[in-house]
């Protein structure tokens, strides 16, 4: 148990390097379009309202409120600094790639298959590189996280906590 454990961290850990070895340049980006109605909404200190108003469905063109709790926090302590961000960006990427790693390794494909899907996936960077850099792709990247995090509680048979992932990835990105 602990040998798989430890195998598992380390995969983590090469994911995140990869991650960062793959997605660098993107560090240096600022915040683009849409990201500054949101930060300019955060850093005036209204918070809290505009957390409530994110989860109140009326006059929504899209209804994806989960985020906000990641947005209010993040300004709040980071406040507008483009490479933190990005940073966290990649950090749930991997984590995400690290999913996928997992969820087929619980589809009983063998080594190196389940490694090549998740490195394949942290690496398709014509489909990440947006949501890696807007502020706002973290609906993308948070609905893929909790999408992957689903399917792979679901094939394990934790089906209860499984709907509550992907609960959570729908109220992130309707087209979860």
């Amino acid at each position: 148990r602990g040998s798989a454990v430890q195998k598992r961290g380390t995969i983590l850990i090469l994911l995140l390097g990869l991650c960062l070895v793959v997605y660098w340049p993107l560090l240096k980006y600022p915040y683009v379009q849409d990201d500054w109605g949101v930060l300019t909404l955060l850093l005036r200190g209204e918070n809290w309202s505009v957390l409530a108003s994110e989860f109140l469905p009326q006059g929504q063109l899209m209804y994806r409120p989960l985020p906000w709790v990641y947005f209010a926090p993040m300004v709040h302590f980071l406040g507008a600094n483009a490479f933190l961000h990005h940073m966290l960006a990649l950090v749930l990427h991997s984590c995400t790639s690290f999913l996928v790693f997992l969820t087929v390794r619980q589809l009983g494909q063998k080594e190196p298959v389940p490694a090549l899907a998740a490195f394949i996936y942290l690496a398709s960077a014509s489909i990440h590189m947006d949501p890696l850099i807007w502020l706002v792709g973290t609906y993308d990247l948070a609905a893929a996280f909790f999408f992957f995090l689903s399917l792979y509680l679901f094939l394990q048979g934790r089906s209860a906590i499984s709907a509550l992932g992907f609960l959570f990835g729908v109220l992130c990105k309707e087209a979860i």
